[in-house]
């Protein structure tokens, strides 16, 4: 978060009898440097597996120099990046949703009401494309984080957004915290490169040189490193703006930060901890070897094949003895044909020499090593052409499981969001105004919070609520799997596309299907009309 500071130093004196500035500037430092000593092993791995897997950094530096210096190829047949690739798309199809229920059974409405608020900002944030990058980057790298900003300059509908964060390293959790989902942390740091001039727009009051000695690694001559500090005290949770100096900048300027949870969520990989030391394994830290020596047998490949592709010729030195220029060029130009002297032997072309069967093995057995060291299976290859549906189904599933724990840590994380928002919603949203809702069928509508209707009645989305995900096949939006199953259901009973063709007209995704849809349904025999009518009186039956 940033934000100006001209005030900065008068509000401060008014908060100086809650507000120890000092010893929270020398607990943040300490907190900073602990984290930064403890993720460091962490984050180097990640960041060496991201290169690896998705840049294709695959090459030992020595090895790549010295081939290259003797013009041998130096090939990489990325094998990483689509096993990345299927486990986040794989995971992502089938993506959860956020369900929020009520404490209190009388609040069923508000709860309602409260998940399409989520829906509408999981829409507006683009949310499945920043779920996408954040669980690639965990499965490829073992570790990832996305934030959810609040921002009250945004209308309504983005005052709360979830946004992606291009590098993961820069945030440095808790790292006592001991969750899978790090939401147990008690702090969290955030690590922002500004310049000279962006400094000094921002913080006029603060000179950009005085930085204490001990902290200089934050500085240089035209930028600095500023730590965005959050931490839980008194069961709130606080934000600072710090350098190397001084704090300065705190959400208790602006009232306090209002939500009970530090917005970041984190998906992990493999959880493991040795004797005392935790380490996040993405999914091709196993088979790095395997790729590395798929690289080298695949250009060993190539370079023999480039150096034998053309077949030798059998010739007698006399037979070609006056056409020495002609010949030594025969394997590198298309020439039309290959003199030689009349009343010597012909040259004879001989068979190319094969390429050693070892190659071809090796490489074979590589591709399947790397794809069931991850655990994924190719039914194209893997499975027997004679193998029935359902046991293709069964070694499929097999598949999904290898690769669950990234999945699960997915689920867990979409999960955490969702308790951010539901509590966040309350606090940004409960007042008198027509809010904008996402329904569970992708249609926008609008309901009045906080505004008493006829009745008296009224919305008001404070309380307590428990947020909870749905898994399993997923569609965009409830009218798309309605549309789906409504065409199964036709194909089984041709009836229903008699008496169902409206419900089904409106499913469709068209500008004109409830027009279709009410046309539709006038044509239908009075007794079904007449099922409606009874259910909304304002229907008319003919």
């Amino acid at each position: 978060m940033d934000f100006e500071n001209d005030d900065f130093e008068k509000e401060i004196e008014k908060e100086s009898e809650v507000l120890d500035l000092d010893d929270i500037f020398k607990e943040a430092i300490e907190n900073y440097s602990n984290a930064k000593e403890s993720w460091k092993e962490i984050f180097d791995e990640s960041i060496e597996d991201r290169e690896f897997g998705l840049f294709g950094d695959q090459w030992d530096p020595k090895l790549e120099i010295l081939r290259r210096r003797e013009n041998r190829t130096v090939a990489v047949f990325n094998k990483c990046a689509p096993n990345i690739r299927f486990v986040v798309n794989n995971a992502l199809r089938d993506c959860p949703a956020i369900k929020v229920s009520p404490k209190d059974s009388s609040k069923n409405d508000e709860a309602e009401a409260i998940a399409d608020i989520v829906r509408m900002i999981e829409n507006e944030s683009n949310s499945k494309d920043v779920y996408s990058h954040t669980f690639q980057d965990a499965v490829a790298g073992g570790y990832s984080v996305f934030e959810i900003c609040v921002d009250d300059s945004y209308d309504d509908d983005e005052k709360i957004k979830i946004k992606r964060i291009l590098e993961p390293t820069t945030i440095l959790p808790d790292p006592y915290s001991i969750e899978p989902d790090l939401s147990d942390m008690e702090f969290l740091i955030r690590e922002k490169s500004i310049t000279k001039k962006e400094f000094q727009r921002k913080y006029p009051n603060s000179p950009f040189e005085s930085i204490k000695d001990e902290n200089k690694n934050m500085w240089t001559k035209d930028s600095a490193t500023l730590l965005e500090y959050w931490m839980k005290k008194n069961g709130k949770v606080e934000w600072y703006i710090l350098n190397g100096n001084e704090i300065l900048d705190s959400s208790e300027i602006y009232g306090g930060y209002k939500g009970k949870y530090i917005p970041f969520v984190f998906i992990i990989g493999e959880d493991i901890s040795i004797n005392g030391e935790r380490h996040f394994k993405s999914i091709i830290r196993d088979i790095k070897d395997y790729q590395k020596t798929l690289n080298y047998m695949e250009s060993e490949a190539i370079d023999y094949v480039s150096k034998n592709s053309n077949a030798p010729y059998l010739v007698s030195d006399k037979s070609i003895e006056k056409y020495m220029d002609v010949w030594n060029v025969s394997n590198t130009k298309n020439l039309p044909y290959l003199p030689y002297e009349e009343g010597k032997s012909v040259p004879q072309r001989m068979d190319p020499p094969k390429t050693p069967i070892g190659y071809v093995e090796s490489i074979s057995r590589l591709d399947l090593d790397i794809r069931s060291t991850i655990g994924i299976r190719d039914p194209l290859q893997d499975i027997p052409a004679t193998q029935s549906g359902k046991a293709i189904k069964l070694q499929l599933a097999q598949q999904n499981l290898g690769t669950y724990v990234w999945v699960d840590h997915l689920n867990r994380a979409i999960k955490h969001c969702g308790k951010i928002l539901v509590d966040l919603i309350p606090h940004y949203f409960n007042y008198p105004h027509s809010q904008q809702l996402l329904g569970i069928d992708g249609q926008i509508n609008s309901k009045n919070i906080m505004i008493p209707d006829e009745n008296g009645k009224m919305l008001d989305l404070s309380g307590k609520y428990s947020v909870t995900i749905s898994t399993g096949a997923s569609y965009e939006d409830q009218r798309s799997e309605t549309r789906d199953k409504l065409i199964e259901m036709a194909k089984i009973n041709p009836q229903l596309a008699t008496v169902g063709s409206d419900i089904l007209a409106r499913t469709l995704d068209l500008k004109e299907s409830d027009e279709l849809a009410d046309r539709l349904f006038a044509m239908l025999p009075p007794q079904i009309q007449s099922l409606k009518s009874e259910i909304d009186p304002d229907v008319a039956v003919s």
